[in-house]
């Protein structure tokens, strides 16, 4: 297969220079398809995996309005669920599915150039990520449209979900017995640390790691742990920055779920289990916990 996968559209990004060359999959390229959902032909744009990166070749709203009309199904139209520093997230539609759109919006202080650049890596990284955690076999929102001259991700939205930051919450406030309420945090606990060991024995960084950017989706009577949000994430085999990673997480839960200080000592139990290199990366997180403590003796 060529490597220029959208035809007729000279500065349209392929897979593979989405992905800075098929190296960077970690040789299992073949194994995406089937991985990601819904991979269709739109006239002679050619998805691959369920992942088709459109890029308009001008900017501002002539740039947009051409992305949006070439994107043939996408829409961004939909009621903003959230904001951050660095993206507005909407609910929009894609092929008539609901869908996830994220949306990295021009930051006016930066310059021009500089703003275009950061935003095109960041994208890159995410969305290397989201695939690199698929063919490991790890839950996230599958990729719809990589679109970067609308600075949009459009992914899955996903039904029937809660996040562990609220799962967690209805647990301590809800008047269940204790044996129970133990029985559902260690299987949460299970859950993560298993796949933040899957993540990191795959080099495979967040590098926002909370409660809020974890869901559990109802699968029957099962709760399968999903992980969202890839913004920050980052390719990278230091076991210290798996440590910072875990350090992230353990600041997250002691300040979010101070009542249950069980949880991130039973996650450290499941993925010590899962990541061959743990014994590493724990020494890493004793330094960086280190660290912590000095700077908050210091101020």
């Amino acid at each position: 297969m060529k490597s220029e996968l959208l035809l007729g559209r000279p500065q349209a990004m392929s897979l593979t220079r989405l992905f800075g060359g098929t190296g960077n999959l970690g040789g299992a390229a073949a194994g995406l398809t089937g991985v990601l959902a819904g991979a269709v032909m739109l006239g002679a744009r050619q998805r691959v995996s369920g992942v088709e990166s459109v890029e308009g070749s001008g900017a501002g709203d002539a740039g947009r309005e051409r992305s949006a009309t070439g994107g043939r199904g996408a829409e961004l139209e939909g009621p903003l669920i959230k904001q951050g520093a660095e993206a507005k997230i909407y609910k929009g539609f894609y092929l008539g599915k609901s869908t996830l759109v994220k949306e990295r919006f021009k930051k006016s202080y930066r310059h021009v150039e500089l703003d275009e650049h950061l935003t095109k890596e960041r994208i890159r990284a995410e969305t290397r990520s989201i695939m690199k955690c698929k063919v490991a076999g790890i839950s996230t929102p599958a990729l719809y449209l990589v679109d970067m001259g609308r600075r949009c991700i459009y992914m899955e939205y996903i039904e029937n979900s809660i996040t562990v930051k609220d799962y967690i919450a209805s647990l301590t406030d809800e008047n269940s017995e204790e044996t129970s309420m133990k029985k559902k945090l260690e299987h949460i606990a299970q859950e993560i640390g298993k796949t933040l060991g899957k993540m990191h024995a795959n080099n495979i960084i967040h590098g926002d790691l909370t409660t809020s950017n974890m869901l559990l989706v109802d699968k029957g009577d099962v709760k399968v742990l999903v992980m969202i949000d890839f913004g920050l994430s980052h390719g990278d085999a230091s076991t210290m920055n798996k440590g910072v990673d875990l350090y992230v997480l353990e600041r997250a839960i002691l300040s979010t779920h101070a009542n249950v200080e069980s949880l991130f000592p039973a996650i450290i139990k499941f993925y010590i289990k899962t990541n061959k290199d743990a014994e590493e990366v724990m020494k890493k997180l004793e330094e960086v916990r280190a660290r912590g403590r000095k700077r908050t003796m210091v101020g």
